[in-house]
């Protein structure tokens, strides 16, 4: 029987992934201590660059979202274009960092 249990919650486990507008590691620790307190939640890997984080436990997508938004985090779901728009973004970003730090206008 403890098996069957075992099996059915390992099957239930889910990865919920988000962008969350973060600002320094400060906001970090705060969004980890905010999730390490919600029902279901094993684990919580921070990509502060890109501002993702991944939620990986028994939680639900909505309830990691509401959570997030009542300590005072911008959150959405995280979705293949905004990975697409960021990676262009940052390659923008550095090619502009690089024209100009050559000194050329």
């Amino acid at each position: 029987m403890l098996s069957i249990y075992n099996w059915t919650s390992y099957n239930t486990m889910q990865a919920v992934e988000l962008k969350v507008e973060m600002l320094c590691f400060h906001s970090e620790r705060r969004l980890r201590k905010c999730l390490s307190k919600l029902k279901g939640v094993r684990s919580v890997e921070v990509e502060l660059r890109k501002k993702k984080v991944t939620v990986r436990g028994e939680a639900q997508e909505s309830k990691v979202i509401r959570t997030l938004r009542r300590s005072g985090f911008r959150c959405t779901p995280w979705c293949d274009m905004t990975d697409l728009l960021l990676n262009a973004y940052i390659q923008r970003y550095q090619k502009s960092f690089l024209f100009v730090s050559n000194g050329v206008s």
